[in-house]
């Protein structure tokens, strides 16, 4: 993650979500993220999934009162451990 604004530290909230594929919500995660001017942050997030099968997964950033997704993609889970490394880039 990048904060592009060169002026001034940035800080809002990094949110995961997944659902399985009759919507039913298996997991919700926020980590709180703060940026200083210009600067950048790898982020990893860790899930285990309860069964094998197909999930949703929703990855947002929520800065105030504004909220954008980054990922929105249907998982086929074959393993019952995923590992999602997450790197963002504005």
């Amino acid at each position: 993650m990048t904060n592009m604004d060169g002026g001034s530290a940035q800080q809002g909230d990094l949110v995961l979500r997944v659902w399985d594929i009759r919507g039913a919500e298996v997991l919700s995660d926020t980590t709180h993220v703060s940026l200083g001017a210009g600067a950048s942050r790898e982020y990893d997030l860790t899930y285990t999934a309860p069964d094998e099968g197909l999930y949703v997964l929703e990855v947002s950033l929520r800065y105030g009162d504004e909220t954008t997704a980054v990922i929105y993609d249907l998982l086929d889970v074959r393993m019952n451990r995923i590992y999602l490394p997450l790197v963002l880039r504005h």
